[in-house]
């Protein structure tokens, strides 16, 4: 006897994903002028036109006129070291299954779910 229905075994899988850079790992540094105005060191964003927001009506006065001269640029600081642990990755501590919160101290201690306080990389397991 032939069976013509499908069997469903029940097998679950969940994938999620994760990014290798998050923008945690990155700074913006605005660039620095001066103002003619007061004569003081002031960032770009304080010296802007009004149309960085196209969907809003903030056309006012342009204020890259009062912009004299560029004290430094602006530039992006992306942090390049990895540790051996992420956040959201799950460990072992005392036969307790938590979740990593947090990397301190150039990744030698990490910050878990269920304890308050900093524990040494070396007093986990990867779950």
């Amino acid at each position: 006897m032939i069976i013509s229905d499908k069997i469903n075994c029940g097998t679950h899988i969940t994938v999620q994903q994760v990014r290798r850079n998050n923008r945690r790992l990155q700074k913006f540094y605005d660039a620095k002028y001066f103002d003619l105005r007061t004569g003081e060191k002031v960032n770009g964003q304080e010296l802007n036109c009004g149309r960085r927001t196209r969907n809003k009506n903030l056309n006012t006065e342009n204020l890259r006129k009062y912009s004299e001269k560029k004290v430094s640029p602006g530039r992006i600081s992306i942090r390049k070291r990895r540790y051996p642990y992420k956040l959201g990755d799950t460990v072992l501590y005392d036969w307790q299954k938590c979740i990593i919160k947090g990397v301190q101290k150039l990744g030698t201690y990490i910050k878990l779910s269920k304890i308050s306080n900093p524990v040494k990389i070396s007093q986990v397991r990867v779950l």
